[in-house]
């Protein structure tokens, strides 16, 4: 009888690992958190689900409809924000992982190009979707938090780099809104489809149990 759990025990284990991992797979990478956040687990970021979110308007030095100065924007991110709870929020990069610069339309490395390219499958310079996310105040040209480090496509006047979710072009320009994200995820609890899983193959050992007791 002993032998006959341990192998039940063994089986169910692997069934619901099985299960688990291709509903993993199938699962997209981008996770409503609730309270308006979004986790995207293939960063480990949590992003604002409101580009550009009204609540913005509180940051200093804001010009209406989010819209604010590069170094204005990245001054109040220096400050410190709380938001829902969760400190430690910046804007998001459009360098690529290991540093280097791509200005253009087919930049899918950097964070925001990851984003509109790979996640939600936006391409030919052309937003089609949006995915879980909304935009506030109709501007889609959004900063980023990559310091200006004078890149050879840097123009003068305009020096700071933001990222156009429109058309997914990155690079610079001049005054923009701006979107934030802190790194990891705000919630460790297991996604409802794991927990089912996991309670089904309990359910499966008990039952299995019952089965051997009553034949005894």
């Amino acid at each position: 009888m002993k032998k006959g759990f341990v192998l039940a025990l063994l089986i169910s284990l692997i069934s619901v690992a099985i299960i688990f991992s291709i509903s993993s797979v199938a699962q997209a990478t981008l996770f409503d958190r609730g309270n308006g956040l979004i986790y995207d687990d293939y960063l480990d970021i949590t992003l604002m689900q409101e580009i550009n979110s009204s609540w913005l308007l509180n940051a200093p030095g804001n010009w209406g409809n989010g819209i604010i100065s590069w170094p204005g924007a990245m001054a109040w991110v220096a400050g410190g924000i709380t938001y829902q709870g969760i400190s430690g929020w910046r804007m998001l990069s459009i360098e690529n992982p290991d540093g280097s610069q791509c200005v253009g339309y087919d930049c899918p490395l950097s964070e925001f190009g990851h984003i509109w390219h790979n996640e939600l499958g936006n391409k030919n310079k052309t937003l089609t979707e949006m995915g879980p996310f909304t935009l506030y105040g109709g501007v889609s040209a959004i900063w980023a938090g990559t310091p200006d480090q004078g890149w050879p496509d840097d123009p003068p006047f305009y020096p700071y780099p933001f990222f156009n979710f429109a058309n997914g072009y990155q690079g610079f320009a001049d005054c923009h809104i701006a979107w934030l994200a802190v790194d990891g995820d705000v919630t460790t609890v297991p996604e409802p489809s794991t927990v089912i899983l996991l309670g089904a193959g309990l359910l499966g050992l008990v039952a299995f149990r019952r089965k051997k007791l009553v034949i005894k």
